[in-house]
């Protein structure tokens, strides 16, 4: 069972207005971001670490519906428009407590995602099955920021989204074409989903749960 509260999505209007640092970063005067200042209120409210999972993937994976689908996991509605920027939400997922960072995937914004990864403690990348013209797109942009020093050792979950779709490529050709067996460094799974039914997405919430109770 997961419940999530919708403390604050944020959204940036323009693409060429990112944000240009971390929202869990201390402000030039040395005072806590608003993104710190929220974890922290968080925590002491409901008790327990709050761990910090990184949403990412290209553009229209699906990743804004299957964070919907997390926060809402009986809602019917899926309909979404392009994240530009961030949206952002706190979740309890059997009794664990996760900021889930949703990242914008276009072009424009995924040079920025390394501003983020900062005491990550998990990483979810969201791919279109049926988008086989970008898998080679999505393998290059995944294994780039995985180079990312402080993304050392830290767990991954790809999710093979949209295999409600006919014609979709299975999970095990995906991990083949995302060269998965390359990520000897750290924890990796691979899940068929649909963000769009909610299929595969339970299970895999409950290998990150797991994992992350496993790095207490």
């Amino acid at each position: 069972m997961q419940v999530c509260q919708e403390i604050r999505p944020s959204s940036i209007e323009a693409p060429l207005v990112p944000v240009l640092r971390p929202p869990d970063l201390a402000s030039a005067s040395g005072a806590p971001s608003m993104g710190l200042l929220l974890s922290t209120l968080w925590a002491r409210w409901f008790g327990g670490k709050e761990r910090r999972l990184l949403l990412l993937g290209l553009d229209n994976a699906g990743k804004t519906t299957l964070l919907n689908r997390i926060h809402k996991p009986d809602s019917i509605s899926t309909a979404t428009i392009p994240t530009v920027g961030f949206n952002m939400q706190h979740c309890v997922v059997d009794n664990v407590h996760i900021a889930m960072w949703d990242l914008g995937g276009q072009t424009s914004i995924r040079r920025y995602w390394r501003l983020y990864v900062k005491n990550t403690d998990a990483i979810i990348y969201v791919v279109d099955s049926t988008d086989r013209d970008r898998f080679e797109l999505a393998r290059t942009e995944l294994l780039g920021v995985l180079e990312e020093e402080e993304l050392g050792g830290v767990m991954v979950l790809v999710m093979a989204n949209k295999q409600d779709i006919p014609g979709a490529t299975p999970a095990g050709d995906l991990s083949n074409a995302l060269g998965l067996t390359r990520l000897r460094d750290r924890p990796w799974h691979i899940c068929a989903a649909s963000a769009k039914t909610g299929e595969g997405v339970t299970d895999g919430l409950k290998w990150i749960v797991d994992q992350l109770r496993a790095t207490k």
